[in-house]
């Protein structure tokens, strides 16, 4: 198995409302009158959620109140007879309550606010691309993966540089299960990119590197969706796939989307994607021995992701971490996978393009072959 490229629901209610109110009355005819409005109602509310890192359904509100009765007795009449036997002062003691939210309108507001973020985050990737429009994008970064499936695991690290604009572009993919390792490299205005191709490739290439007609910039076929095709951003962009396939799914309705704020600016926005949605993002590619495994259950089961985001809406880090439980003899699926910003890249983290003699260069056709094979590989 191999992890690929680096792309509330039911509220548990509860609630206790005490009304306590005691009004003595005195005067010539000293006549004592206590409130005849003592009640106390209490509807305790259930809360179950077996896993809280993976749900069938959504995670159960925190003390979502429900709404209180209160026994009423004529408060009328005991007042009226409080007049006609002249009753000189009457000091009532406070009565205290609670107040309870709309739950309905917090839903609304927290999904907006969700939706304005991610909406923020796909603005910001596509108007800060440094391939596409003159901003700077100078960011080193990480990608990680990890999945276990009963014994087939699969772990890799790479890492990420992206400087200047026009932007040069640095990537180092390492994935220890299959001990392939694989440079790419785009110096910025150039009109080639570079594969330096490293350990547990088998190819026939007899050069260090490959080079091709680019894929970025200008000169590139990527366009807009250049910054979706950069290791890490690429992870962002199958992530935001994944949140609008389960939105439209089923699971739609009972998806968790909260967004909360530091002092800092830092903004969290939490929400959860269906295995099957990261499956058709691509995101985890198996074998299909192994997918033909997964149950129905399995594929609709909802895996938490967290995106973390800068006051300007810049993306700071991207995680998805969760445990899909296996049914009968199906082993449970454990997912882990992220991409998080780590630095701001030097001059040094990008490198100069390789000297020639150590460069066999494939046309376009031979470049598109070429990345399949290693797709395939």
């Amino acid at each position: 198995m191999t992890v690929d490229r680096a792309r509330t629901g039911a509220g548990a209610e509860s609630a206790a409302s005490t009304s306590t109110g005691t009004s003595t009355c005195t005067g010539p005819g000293t006549t004592t009158s206590p409130s005849p409005s003592t009640g106390t109602t209490t509807n305790p509310g259930a809360s179950s959620s077996t896993n809280p890192s993976v749900r069938h359904t959504a995670d159960a509100r925190s003390a979502r109140p429900g709404t209180a009765s209160r026994s009423r007795r004529p408060l009328v009449a005991a007042a009226v007879v409080g007049v006609l036997l002249g009753v000189g002062a009457c000091s009532p003691e406070p009565v205290r309550g609670e107040a309870f939210p709309d739950w309905d309108a917090v839903d609304v507001a927290a999904t907006e606010r969700f939706t304005a973020q991610m909406d923020l985050l796909d603005s910001h990737i596509l108007e800060s691309s440094p391939f596409t429009t003159g901003e700077t994008t100078d960011i080193t970064g990480v990608t990680y993966t990890h999945a276990t499936f009963g014994e087939d695991t699969s772990a890799g690290q790479s890492v990420v540089a992206v400087s200047g604009n026009p932007a040069s572009l640095f990537t180092q993919q390492n994935d220890p299960g299959t001990g392939r390792t694989i440079d790419m490299l785009h110096v910025g205005g150039d009109s080639w990119d570079y594969l330096l191709l490293g350990d547990g490739l088998d190819t026939d290439i007899d050069t260090p590197w490959v080079r091709f007609p680019t894929l970025y910039g200008s000169l590139g076929i990527l366009g807009d969706n250049a910054m979706c095709y950069v290791l890490g951003f690429s992870t962002v962009c199958d992530v935001r796939d994944a949140i609008n396939a389960t939105e439209a799914s089923d699971a739609g309705p009972s998806m968790r989307r909260t967004v909360t704020s530091s002092r800092d600016g830092e903004v969290l926005s939490q929400t959860e994607v269906t295995l099957q949605s990261i499956l058709d993002a691509e995101m985890l590619s198996m074998p299909e021995s192994l997918t033909a495994m997964l149950t129905d259950t399995m594929l609709s089961t909802l895996v938490p992701v967290n995106l973390w985001q800068d006051a300007d809406g810049a993306l700071l880090k991207v995680e998805m971490n969760g445990v899909v439980p296996g049914e009968g003899d199906v082993p449970d699926l454990v997912l882990q996978l992220g991409f998080e910003i780590t630095g701001t890249a030097a001059r040094d983290d990008v490198p100069p393009a390789p000297e020639l003699d150590d460069v066999t260069t494939l046309s376009e056709t031979e470049r598109d072959d070429f990345i399949n094979s290693l797709g395939d590989a």
